[in-house]
């Protein structure tokens, strides 16, 4: 194609480089001849792209693997009522209610024990006296983040709701539904904030 191009431009250059769309005659001034033809050329070849299609059999395997996969998820998915909570699955050595929140929420065990301390933690709505209650499939976990700036007669809280749980050899493996921000009522036994905190 640059040859047939190159050829062209030979038959018609008087017309071409005395068009007003391609000036070059400040080029040709300084170029000799036979440069100025050969750059031409070059400069005013059309840009090609080569793409090469290739077909690759993995990726029917892994489409339909996918699609096996995305079947799983549209079952939650059909679950979750709000668009703000994430399906996750954690590993934890026992199903403790710190651990839970430790693994969850992703926070440090020690601020999981000083929310405790606060009483700032709530499972079904209820407040628990040790951090060891365990916990079963359909369970909720509230961590309280503090009043509605809205309306103080609800809470912000982080929520954890245990959809299923399956034990391992060395660990279980527990699948949450994790709400980061959720805005609820106040409990039957009303929180009230700490008058030294946040």
């Amino acid at each position: 194609m640059n040859s047939l191009f190159c050829r062209i431009l030979r038959k018609n250059y008087i017309r071409i480089l005395h068009s007003k769309s391609l000036n070059a005659d400040t080029f040709l001034k300084c170029a000799p001849k036979a440069l100025a033809w050969y750059s031409l050329c070059k400069v005013y070849r059309p840009n090609l792209e080569y793409v090469r299609n290739k077909y690759t059999g993995n990726k029917q395997t892994e489409s339909t693997e996918e699609y096996s996969d995305s079947e799983d998820e549209e079952d939650f998915d059909d679950e979750i009522p709000d668009r703000n909570a994430k399906v996750v699955t954690v590993k934890v050595n026992s199903l403790r209610t710190d651990l839970i929140i430790k693994s969850g929420l992703s926070i440090a065990r020690n601020k999981v024990e000083v929310l405790f301390y606060e009483s700032r933690i709530r499972v079904n709505g209820r407040k628990i006296f040790k951090k060891s209650v365990q916990l079963h499939v359909g369970d909720e976990v509230d961590v309280i983040r503090g009043l509605s700036p809205m309306n103080p007669e609800f809470l912000v809280v982080s929520r954890l709701q245990l959809l299923s749980i399956k034990a391992g050899e060395e660990n279980i493996s527990v699948k949450l539904r994790r709400f980061k921000s959720l805005i609820v009522e106040n409990y039957g036994e009303p929180w009230k904030e700490a008058a030294g905190g946040d």
